[in-house]
């Protein structure tokens, strides 16, 4: 069985998660999935070092985006542009409360829960509009 028939199999198996990705990459959903458990295994393996697992998640997800930025493994630039810009609110959010966590001054606690904040609402924001964009 070659490549282009494993990839058609596998399509058939798991559409929903890989349609939309470059025949080359129909992986790259796995890869997110292995991202996030990371992600969750930092939290509850370092659970009573908050510093020590914003870090690794910041570096995860720096990592993710080197190679998302690389591969840019979706069919569309909207969706490439999408991940790239969840991927940049995620590492603002996990750096920001490396801040948070590590500096409990009464200004360090509302700057950076305003930033935190505003990351994502600025995210959340461009988000919907590609979806409305990206549907007409």
């Amino acid at each position: 069985m070659c490549i282009r028939d494993s990839l058609e199999v596998i399509r058939g198996g798991f559409g929903l998660l890989i349609n939309d990705y470059k025949d080359e990459y129909y992986w790259w959903e796995f890869i997110r999935i292995l991202q996030k458990l990371l992600i969750l295994f930092f939290k509850y393996v370092f659970i009573w070092q908050n510093t020590t697992i914003g870090l690794l998640q910041f570096l995860s997800l720096a990592l993710y985006y080197r190679y998302a930025m690389k591969y840019e493994p979706y069919y569309t630039k909207t969706l490439n542009d999408m991940d790239m810009k969840m991927t940049i609110a995620l590492m603002a959010t996990a750096f920001f409360i490396v801040i948070f966590q590590s500096n409990k001054t009464q200004f360090s606690v509302y700057s950076t829960t305003i930033i935190i904040i505003l990351a994502n609402v600025v995210f959340l924001i461009d988000l919907f509009y590609s979806v409305v964009k990206f549907s007409c």
